[in-house]
């Protein structure tokens, strides 16, 4: 039997798994910081793909993962949390009852996605992105909703005024809040707050305004658009009173993999509201 995730999580929401609770082996890909397989019982278990990541507790990494004999919960364990260089062990938690997983469509036939991005696709914490959200992803550290509306405002200003990092001496960003979303406007477009191009305002309304010869571009994100489901909010709740359990963070995982996605892929028009003024070069 196929499962989707969410059939997946699920049935870890209902404890429907095996527990294992063993050290073991893990073969892993230190670029792509993915496992690529593990040793159990006496046997190499290859990994397929890695259907979601999650950080439960400082230290400990969660790895849902699909393998031929089903989908195992694999946990990196860092010994000192606090340091950058740590002894880490890991622990093959438990596995899914009842099935594996369906496999992802490739990414030619998801015309939703590809009509409105373009490049390279990859897998990111059960999701498909376009290679530079990936670059992007690890060099903040992971993947978000600030992040993620970042990454669309630099996109409407690479598509309008032709922003890129090669032009980053000409180029000017003023963003508001200080938020995750900053990390996206210098890692896209080459400016920084060392070069003083990149200028952070304090302020309620998230906002970005792009400007460069060609003229400017002023983005303020409909909050409407980036309004959180009521299971979210209760599990974020919980998150912050530290009374949330194991299953229940691959629950929220899954909601903010929902939120991200609605992000990525809305219209410009449903994600925020614009003031700008583009000069037409070729009329000069």
């Amino acid at each position: 039997m196929r499962l989707r995730k969410d059939e997946i999580l699920d049935r870890i929401a209902r404890d429907e798994i095996d527990p294992i609770q063993e050290r073991v082996k893990v073969v892993f890909d230190n670029r792509r910081q993915s496992p690529l397989g593990f040793y159990h019982r006496g046997r190499y278990i290859p990994v397929q793909e890695v259907l979601d990541v999650t950080e439960a507790y400082p230290g400990y990494h969660h790895f849902l993962v699909l393998a031929d004999q089903g989908i195992y919960n694999l946990v990196l364990v860092r010994e000192a949390p606090g340091s950058p260089i740590s002894p880490s062990h890991w622990i093959l938690n438990f596995q899914v009852q009842g099935g594996i997983a369906q496999e992802q469509a490739p990414p030619s036939s998801r015309s939703d996605r590809s009509a409105s991005y373009a490049g390279n696709w990859w897998q990111l914490g059960g999701m498909l992105v376009p290679a530079d959200l990936l670059g992007l992803a690890y060099f903040h550290g992971h993947l978000c909703p600030d992040l993620a509306l970042g990454y669309r405002a630099v996109k409407i200003a690479e598509k309008r005024l032709g922003f890129n990092r090669r032009q980053a001496f000409m180029q000017t960003v003023r963003v508001s809040p200080n938020s995750p979303a900053v990390d996206a406007v210098q890692y896209l477009t080459g400016c920084t707050i060392g070069k003083g191009n990149l200028i952070v305002e304090d302020g309620r309304e998230q906002s970005y305004c792009f400007i460069n010869p060609l003229g400017q571009i002023c983005l303020v994100a409909r909050q409407e658009a980036l309004a959180k489901s009521l299971v979210m909010v209760d599990l974020e709740a919980k998150l912050c009173r530290d009374h949330i359990r194991e299953t229940e963070l691959y629950q929220y995982q899954f909601e903010l993999n929902q939120l991200i996605e609605r992000i990525l892929q809305v219209p410009d028009g449903f994600l925020f509201k614009e003031k700008s003024s583009v000069i037409n070069i070729t009329s000069h």
